[in-house]
């Protein structure tokens, strides 16, 4: 009786050693294994995000000529785009690859000064459709000066290549 008694507490000593071996393997693959929903590689930028950030660049490099195409007389002081949404994806198949838009939405707001006016300001939403390579809509969204009613249509002839440039890079 003696020797089945020792030959069943190895056999309990080896059972739990395996037990904690099995624990610490577990433990192990959950350390090294991400956190749901929290990726190890940081995910590239939006589409969106790096077209705004070429935009900002080019959009702010020509808001004299924005200016002038909107009022006859005046000095463009700064431009900051706000936002660019893609409205609509090519097969409608959404990516983030600029050569999978078909439409895409900018606003951007024009600063400026004039004989009037020091702290002057106007608000400007683009659609662009990267088939007709130009913009397709154009409106004055808020603006603390009279705006010329064809001035949208203006705009977005200047507007045009800068979009299709930052989509091409």
């Amino acid at each position: 009786m003696g020797r089945g008694y020792q030959g069943g507490g190895i056999f309990l000593v080896r059972l739990v050693g395996l037990f904690l071996l099995l624990m610490l393997f577990a433990a192990v693959l959950h350390e090294a294994r991400p956190a749901v929903g929290k990726r190890s590689i940081p995910a590239p930028p939006k589409i969106e995000e790096t077209l705004l950030a070429r935009l900002q660049p080019a959009f702010s490099q020509n808001r004299q000529k924005f200016f002038d195409s909107l009022y006859p007389v005046g000095t463009a002081t700064g431009l900051a785009v706000h936002e660019v949404s893609v409205t609509a994806w090519k097969n409608d198949w959404p990516s983030n690859r600029a050569g999978d838009i078909r439409q895409l939405t900018v606003c951007y707001t024009l600063y400026w000064t004039d004989p009037l006016r020091s702290d002057g300001y106007t608000t400007i939403r683009l659609l662009f459709d990267t088939a007709a390579g130009r913009c397709l809509e154009e409106q004055v969204q808020a603006t603390n000066a009279a705006a010329h009613t064809e001035a949208g249509e203006v705009v977005g002839y200047f507007a045009s290549p800068l979009i299709y440039g930052a989509l091409s890079r």
